[in-house]
């Protein structure tokens, strides 16, 4: 039964209404007989019991926590490709979870089968270390999420990111006719080469260089790491892109699904400068290890240069980190 839709307040306050009538009915009747006052002292806890039994659903249901992602329908991009890529889906509908999953055989694809089977269970989210899980599918995953707009599930088996856009969105076009595959366009990325991503420093350890140059842009293996003393307030990093787009994609901090400690451990970006050629416009970052857009006044392309302003502390090291830098457009926004 879907207690989200009954007027809990009407139902309680009629109950109420019912109570103090059975008052003033005992109270007129002057309780002649031991038997009338009987039947109506029945009569009263039948209706308490009404009134404590909607009153607990009312609060559970006036508790329980919802997040935004939940009834809505995501496309996530699986091939990094403009040409062969479906659109698969994931959703959140009436506490069930259905996902796409997609071939990976490239004789299968290349016939055109790019969906596996799909996937459907009930579902759970935990919160945990200030961090949402869901366990559906018989997987778990970590779920990263702005509003109702953007949901990135990934994978706590082989941390592989499934950046899903809602499909209402202006940001995803689905075809008319569903088999004309090419015709789907999901706007996550970066659409810039790998050579186009500089930085003042970055982090080394032993062999690995916290650069943030992941093979795919919205996979969430390795962050940018500032490389100076200290708080490394002053360095940047940019990437290129040649679409006019006027929102960027950030995950502020260091978010790993092994080590979720090492979000507070290390320092976040709090106060950023964006520059776009000679423009720049200044933000403040909320110290969340969930996804965050800041909206620019206008569509710009060219070199996009995030420089640290200021930090959130962190309790054990002074490396500032920043996880994902993409970009989000429209379909129609001009080149």
């Amino acid at each position: 039964m879907n207690y989200s839709n009954i007027d809990f307040y009407f139902i309680r306050n009629r109950v109420k209404l019912l109570v103090k009538q059975g008052v003033a009915d005992l109270l007129y009747k002057g309780v002649k007989n031991i038997s009338i006052f009987y039947d109506e002292v029945l009569k009263m806890k039948k209706y308490c019991f009404i009134l404590a039994l909607f009153s607990f659903f009312f609060s559970m249901s006036a508790f329980a926590k919802n997040y935004s992602f939940e009834g809505q329908s995501f496309r996530y991009c699986v091939y990094f490709s403009d040409f062969d890529n479906p659109g698969f889906n994931f959703s959140f509908f009436e506490k069930n979870f259905s996902m796409d999953i997609p071939e990976l055989n490239n004789v299968l694809i290349e016939e055109g089968h790019y969906i596996r089977e799909q996937k459907k269970s009930a579902y759970k989210l935990e919160e945990k270390q200030g961090f949402i899980y869901l366990h559906a599918i018989g997987k778990d995953f970590l779920v990263l999420y702005y509003k109702d707009l953007l949901c990135a599930l990934v994978d706590c088996e082989d941390n592989t990111t499934y950046f899903g856009v809602n499909e209402k969105s202006e940001y995803v076009s689905l075809p008319d006719n569903p088999l004309r595959t090419r015709d789907v366009w999901i706007g996550i990325g970066d659409i810039a080469r790998r050579s186009d991503l500089n930085y003042s420093s970055y982090l080394t350890e032993k062999e690995r260089k916290y650069d943030n140059n992941n093979k795919y842009s919205w996979q969430l293996k390795t962050p940018w790491v500032e490389g100076i003393d200290g708080s490394g307030v002053g360095e940047w990093i940019e990437k290129s892109h040649l679409r006019k787009i006027n929102k960027l994609v950030l995950l502020n901090g260091f978010v790993d699904l092994k080590h979720p400690d090492y979000f507070y451990k290390n320092e976040r970006i709090k106060d950023v400068e964006i520059s776009i050629g000679e423009n720049s416009f200044y933000y403040t970052l909320e110290d969340t290890p969930q996804l965050q857009i800041i909206e620019l006044p206008d569509y710009y392309s060219g070199t996009f240069r995030i420089t640290i302003k200021s930090v959130y502390e962190g309790t054990k090291y002074t490396d500032t980190c920043l996880s994902l830098f993409l970009f989000l457009y429209a379909k129609n926004a001009s080149f």
